[in-house]
C-alpha cells in the first residue's frame, strides 16, 4: 500500500507464486491469546504520539514499516526462512515493548 496526500491510497496486489503461497499457508500457526485490543484506541494513541512528536513512537512506526517491506520482499522471493527471521525480529521488538512507549 502506498499512502499519499489528500487521502489517496494505492493498493498493489502481490504477485506471489502459488507454490510459495502453499508453503506459507502450510507453515502458518494462528493461536488465540485471549487478549483483545480496541483498534480505535490504538489509532488514537498513535495519532497523539505523532501530534506530540514522540521520537520513540516515530522510530517504532518506521521500524515496523521497514520490517513489513522486508517481509514482502522475502515473500515475493519465496524465502520462507527469511520471513521467519523478520517475524522473529518483529516479535522481539514488540516483546521489548518499544512500540508502545511513545
Amino acid at each position: 500500500m502506498e499512502f499519499y496526500a489528500d487521502d489517496k491510497v494505492i493498493v498493489n496486489p502481490l504477485r506471489v507464486k502459488p507454490q510459495h503461497l502453499f508453503e506459507l499457508e502450510n507453515n502458518l500457526v494462528i493461536y488465540y491469546t485471549s487478549t483483545s485490543r480496541e483498534s480505535a484506541e490504538i489509532i488514537r494513541k498513535q495519532s497523539k504520539n505523532v501530534t506530540d512528536n514522540k521520537e520513540k513512537s516515530f522510530e517504532a512506526m518506521h521500524h515496523l514499516k521497514e520490517q513489513a517491506r522486508m517481509m514482502k520482499e522475502e515473500m515475493l522471493k519465496g524465502h520462507l526462512a527469511g520471513m521467519k527471521l523478520v517475524k522473529y525480529s518483529i516479535m522481539t521488538f514488540c516483546k521489548n515493548d518499544k512500540w508502545q512507549k511513545g
